[in-house]
């Protein structure tokens, strides 16, 4: 019984004789049509059910969930890489914007030491006489 419901989850079919005499007529068909004992759309049947049955087994099934998955990878690894460079941008645009604050500050600052360096030049001209006198 296990292996009738083992098999019943393999082909879908609960009986192993059902199973090998739809593979043995399968087979018969593509051997007849090839022999042009049977016409062509028999052994399109026939080759269509085989490759049903080929696509169904656990070894194509695996390689191509490996396949799915190794894609998945392949695109999350791309992400990941896109999302570091989109960080990377966005720190430097960060400090970009703190050496801006800082070269404002420091122009204000050099400003405002250049308009108080004028005030004193203009201070110190009114304070000292000229000491030649124009004739």
């Amino acid at each position: 019984m296990v292996a009738t419901a083992a098999n019943e989850w393999k082909t879908g079919m609960s009986d192993p004789w059902v199973w090998w005499s739809v593979h043995g007529a399968a087979l018969l068909t593509v051997i007849g049509a090839l022999l042009q004992l049977l016409p062509a759309v028999a052994a399109a049947a026939g080759a269509i059910y085989y490759l049903i049955q080929v696509w169904e087994t656990r070894t194509i099934q695996h390689w191509w969930n490996n396949r799915k998955m190794r894609l998945k990878a392949e695109k999350i690894a791309r992400l990941r890489a896109k999302e570091k460079v989109i960080q990377a941008q966005l720190e430097a645009e960060g400090e970009v914007r703190q050496a801006r604050a800082k070269a404002r500050a420091k122009v204000e600052a050099a400003s405002q030491e250049a308009a108080a360096l004028l005030v004193q030049e203009q201070i110190d001209n009114i304070e000292k006489p000229k000491s030649n006198p124009e004739p």
